[in-house]
């Protein structure tokens, strides 16, 4: 298990917090962030198909993503983690791309004049 899981939960009238954990969660002293769910508007009258493909696409674990990417922003890579990254250098091998610049350049012209 990853060192995060996202649940969902219930805050009561007198201030509790109601979640149900799996048997794998972590034990121990955690961080808990609470956001309020968003209410996805849903149309009103689904089919059986319908609304299992509705509740498939709800990921709670990419909105948690989204929510703390809209909150905090982009993080910050250095130069030497871009450097290293596996995108770095993936047109290395092509003998067609002499300089990026003038492919780049060659490919904008291309769709310039493009009717």
């Amino acid at each position: 298990m990853s060192d995060m899981i996202v649940l969902e939960g219930t805050i009561t009238e007198e201030g509790r917090l109601v979640v149900e954990l799996p048997a794998d969660a972590p034990r121990g002293t955690v961080e808990v962030t609470i956001a309020a769910k968003s209410n996805q508007k849903r149309p009103k009258f689904l089919s059986k198909e319908e609304e299992i493909a509705w509740e498939e696409a709800y990921d709670p674990e990419l909105e948690a993503l989204w929510e703390d990417y809209v909150k905090n922003g982009p993080i910050g890579a250095t130069a030497q983690e871009i450097a290293n990254a596996p995108e770095f250098g993936a047109w290395a091998d092509r003998t067609d791309i002499i300089s990026g610049e003038d492919y780049v350049e060659k490919l904008r012209s291309r769709r310039r004049y493009t009717w």
